[in-house]
């Protein structure tokens, strides 16, 4: 009885077209290459690639490439400099949490950390004026001269190392 319905004849058609789409080769891998990437998108070493083929793409569209500040901070706490900078948390600061309560010491870390990175901003923007601008949301930096001064500052961080 259910067999001879047309509606779920026509219903069973539509699932074996979709069936068939989906078990398609070239669909599966385009499946896998989006899972493998929704894996990886939130890895610091893949947002480097990611912000460098941005940076890449704004600078072929425009000779100078304006950043926000919280677009600065992220490229600050992100690049080499800031990755060796960077606070890591110990299971002595989890354990002190779980007891404590309270904020966490990572958390501590964290903020600190994230205001660190916004000092070495007002010091770029102290030594080069020229390259900070004020825009509608506050400050914006030119982003590869601020790349450099993190090269420079970190080459001079393992020179006097």
């Amino acid at each position: 009885m259910a067999a001879s319905d047309p509606r779920i004849v026509a219903m069973a058609e539509q699932a074996v077209q979709v069936a068939e789409f989906v078990n398609q080769y070239w669909f599966r891998a385009a499946l896998v290459i989006c899972g493998v990437l929704l894996i990886i998108w939130p890895a610091r070493r893949f947002w480097l690639i990611r912000h460098r083929l941005l940076y890449l793409w704004r600078a072929a569209l425009s000779d100078e490439v304006w950043i926000s500040e919280q677009a600065a901070c992220a490229l600050v706490a992100n690049s080499d400099w800031g990755l060796i900078r960077e606070p890591r948390q110990s299971i002595a600061d989890m354990i002190s949490f779980t007891i404590s309560g309270g904020p966490s010491p990572g958390e501590m870390k964290r903020r600190k950390f994230e205001r660190y990175c916004e000092m070495v901003l007002d010091r770029f923007a102290e030594t080069n004026p020229q390259y900070v601008r004020q825009g509608g949301d506050g400050s914006e930096f030119l982003e590869d001269k601020l790349d450099r001064f993190l090269q420079q500052a970190l080459d001079r961080e393992l020179v006097s190392f």
